[in-house]
């Protein structure tokens, strides 16, 4: 594991904006093609753009109406779903899908 160093592309202002707190991802790059499609909800689609933007988990619960619990419900859900040990490998597997 590294931490992230990296010059910034949109993949990579997504990765910086999905750490709150800072994590240390696996620096392999995803491999799409073994990526199944998955079925997010769109709350936590919202989640998930909110992430990009770089908000906090609390700023997003302000944003959205909901509970900070609630929240941190759907960052477990949406890492849950793309079988990612972090949310911020799960923002990355989205971006990277997704763009």
């Amino acid at each position: 594991m590294y931490n992230i160093v990296l010059f910034m592309d949109d993949i990579q202002k997504v990765v910086i904006s999905c750490l709150h707190p800072v994590e240390q991802v696996d620096s392999a790059p995803v491999n799409t093609r073994k990526l199944k499609m998955v079925k997010l909800t769109d709350m936590e689609l919202k989640v998930l753009e909110l992430a990009k933007k770089g908000m906090t988990t609390k700023e997003m619960a302000n944003t959205l109406y909901r509970g900070l619990r609630t929240v941190e419900g759907y960052r477990r859900s949406i890492r849950i779903k793309l079988k990612s040990k972090t949310f911020t490998q799960a923002c990355i597997k989205h971006f990277t899908t997704h763009v």
